[in-house]
């Protein structure tokens, strides 16, 4: 946790409401920008911001991602692992 802040530049999501974000029932969570590692959508889906983790729970989120990337035997695994789900 405190190495990916070297080697990144991570910052604090930002939410607006995070109250109102917690008592929804179904939302959708938008990452920019999304860059060619994609290390943000990683974050987001491992929990790794605590403010967003304590609104919305990495154990009830999943995440969308591209089809190719199940086609990926490595990176296949990373996705199952960590919630996500074939976008198309």
């Amino acid at each position: 946790r405190a190495a990916i802040p070297r080697l990144f530049d991570v910052r604090a999501a930002v939410l607006e409401d995070p109250e109102k974000l917690a008592s929804c029932r179904q939302c959708i969570l938008a990452v920019h920008p999304h860059g060619v590692l994609s290390l943000d959508h990683l974050l987001t889906v491992a929990g790794f911001d605590e403010a967003l983790e304590r609104a919305l729970p990495q154990s009830e989120r999943s995440a969308l991602s591209a089809g190719v990337l199940f086609k990926i035997p490595f990176v296949r695994e990373l996705g199952l692992w960590t919630g996500c789900v074939d976008a198309g």
